[in-house]
């Protein structure tokens, strides 16, 4: 499912925003766990491993998962300027190594009650989404080579808002 994830994610990068790409691949990802709940649920009553149903919601979740993992690093190059990206983008690889050291022991956890790993993993992936809204835009914006270029731009930016804010207040 990641090689799909990974060609619909490039061309779906060509035409929509970093931010509203990202965080709706950890919507759908995060819903993706949380109807897997139900369907668990409906498997252990069963005694049954599982169904088909799962089995399309866990792949559907696991594509979602795989296309913000690919936006999150293109977003993340794009996000920071040069002199600190290889830190940043450093620091983005250590943290999804955690992540990924602590996800077998959920996976562990999940043998025992499986709607409790399907739990942590939706919430995290909601949460993460919702949290990467308050992130800025990046699509169509220019690299900047240090932060005291990108704080610069972005001050004559608010400056330049500021401006119009106030001339349409005094038209009025």
């Amino acid at each position: 499912m990641e090689i799909p994830a990974v060609f619909i994610g490039s061309i779906l990068l060509g035409f929509m925003n970093r931010r509203f790409l990202f965080s709706q691949s950890a919507y759908i990802a995060g819903i993706s766990c949380l109807i897997c709940i139900v369907f668990s649920n409906v498997g252990s009553k069963r005694n049954s491993a599982g169904s088909w149903g799962q089995l399309i919601a866990e792949g559907i979740g696991f594509m979602a998962a795989s296309t913000a993992f690919d936006v999150m690093y293109v977003y993340c190059v794009e996000l920071f300027p040069t002199n600190v990206r290889n830190f940043a983008v450093s620091m983005l690889r250590q943290s999804l190594m955690l992540g990924a050291s602590l996800s077998p022991m959920l996976v562990a956890v999940g043998r025992m009650r499986p709607s409790l790993s399907f739990l942590v993993f939706g919430a995290l992936s909601i949460v993460s989404g919702v949290l990467s809204l308050w992130l800025p835009e990046t699509r169509n914006t220019p690299l900047y080579e240090t932060l005291a270029q990108q704080e610069e731009e972005e001050g004559r930016l608010v400056s330049s808002v500021a401006d119009d804010d106030a001339g349409l207040e005094l038209a009025q």
